[in-house]
């Protein structure tokens, strides 16, 4: 917004200029450090903060979403997992098994394995899908998990039929394409308080109080003994205003 961007530029020019003013006596010379130093604050805050902002704020959106599939998916009963991945692959006919189902298309038999269990899967468990999709005599594999070992690629890539592998994320982004996400309920969450002060002292909405307390305390430096504390204060106050004014940690129930 362009009054934030107002007071930023202010803020750091009246702080910069107090600075200089504590060491250089000639006003013109201060003034052009203020002008400079505000310049680059400016940039800075915009290189930090703005240009990743909305692209932070939709990345930490969907990690959140995805963990909570996640957890709903690792205790979701049998019939309702296969029920949920059948709809959002728009499988029709098909013959249910134990976290798994199969499926023919075209005379190939294709097995759909679904194992979410908070963690990943191993080269093992990976293994023992390969075999069960060989007993019943699949001609394709495809495994929907949480996550994979770093083995796995080695396992899938010996495997005597194709396999294909599916994580949480990519599970995540079926069912948001197909619109077929679950309605999760999600109990609410105690928040530490240590975790609860960040959120308080951070949010956006107190930003206009650690600038006016730092305005307050540069136009009173020059008319006190302890000017440099004054100073110190001021400057640890505008940090504050500017984390808090454009930070996205702690602020993003704000749309402006």
């Amino acid at each position: 917004m362009l009054l934030d961007t107002v007071f930023l530029v202010l803020t750091s020019f009246f702080v910069s200029f107090c600075w200089s003013r504590y060491y250089v006596k000639d006003n013109v010379i201060c003034l052009l450090i203020a002008l400079l130093i505000s310049a680059l604050i400016y940039l800075l805050v915009n290189a930090l903060f703005k240009t990743k902002k909305n692209k932070n704020r939709l990345k930490k959106d969907q990690q959140k979403k995805t963990e909570v599939l996640r957890n709903y998916l690792a205790f979701l009963p049998q019939k309702e997992t296969i029920k949920l991945f059948s709809d959002a692959l728009g499988l029709n006919e098909f013959k249910a098994m134990k976290n798994a189902l199969i499926t023919t298309v075209s005379d190939k038999k294709t097995m759909f394995v679904f194992d979410f269990c908070l963690c990943s899967l191993t080269p093992k468990e990976l293994t023992e899908h390969i075999k069960n999709a060989c007993e019943a005599k699949a001609d394709s594999l495809v495994i929907y998990a949480d996550g994979f070992d770093k083995f796995a690629l080695t396992v899938v890539a010996n495997s005597p039929l194709p396999v294909k592998l599916f994580d949480i994320s990519q599970t995540f982004l079926l069912f948001d394409k197909k619109g077929k996400m679950p309605e999760i309920k999600q109990k609410p969450k105690n928040k530490l308080l240590g975790k609860k002060f960040f959120y308080v002292a951070f949010d956006k909405s107190r930003a206009k109080y650690y600038l006016f307390s730092c305005l307050f305390l540069l136009a009173t430096s020059f008319f006190t003994f302890f000017r440099i504390y004054y100073l110190i204060s001021a400057t640890i106050l505008f940090c504050l205003f500017i984390y808090t004014k454009f930070n996205t940690r702690f602020n993003l129930r704000h749309n402006d």
